[in-house]
């Protein structure tokens, strides 16, 4: 069961649908064999943050999902992403990662995050900002897809897919699987 956007204009709104998610510059993205809804939540409290994610049917912890902050960058900000986001697909470096801080948010922060990988890459048409790292206190390791959603690069919508460290490399063919199946707005 996904999430399907029935308008435009309201971010909210949405169908239950049994083969895709669709959220904000997400048109599609097909769930996963095997994997069920999990934890949605919304909330409109002078922004609209937004969350859906899906698992594996007998493993609620291990999570894929759309995530939707709620706020938009200043324009600086948004300039920096989209700036990221216009050079041809790199490794970011330090210097370039210190100045997304923003967008990265708790990834940009080495006593949470130790970051594995930053890279900007085209994904299904759409060039994204694609981070990995392993959350230290809890030991998973995650995988964040960061999407331009105003074409400004101060509206953000994140892919992510977080897992124990043991059992990640596990759950990556069905994620990349899913993320291949992304159309985009």
């Amino acid at each position: 069961m996904t999430l399907n956007e029935t308008s435009n204009s309201d971010p909210l709104a949405v169908d239950e649908r049994d083969d895709i998610l669709s959220r904000g510059a997400v048109r599609e993205m097909k769930v996963l064999d095997g994997w069920v809804p999990g934890k949605t939540k919304s909330r409109g409290d002078g922004g609209i943050y937004t969350y859906q994610a899906i698992h594996p049917a007998d493993r609620p912890d291990i999570m894929m999902w759309y995530f939707y902050r709620g706020y938009k960058l200043n324009e600086e900000e948004g300039q920096t992403f989209r700036d990221a986001l216009a050079r041809p697909p790199h490794t970011l470096p330090r210097q370039e990662i210190a100045a997304l801080e923003a967008v990265l948010r708790d990834k940009g922060s080495p006593d949470l995050f130790r970051l594995s990988s930053a890279r900007t890459e085209v994904l299904n048409g759409k060039m994204v900002l694609v981070v990995e790292g392993h959350y230290i206190e809890v030991d998973d390791e995650a995988l964040t897809v960061y999407v331009d959603a105003d074409g400004k690069g101060c509206t953000i919508d994140e892919l992510h897919f977080r897992a124990p460290a043991s059992e990640y490399k596990q759950y990556m063919p069905d994620v990349q699987k899913a993320l291949q199946s992304v159309v985009w707005r």
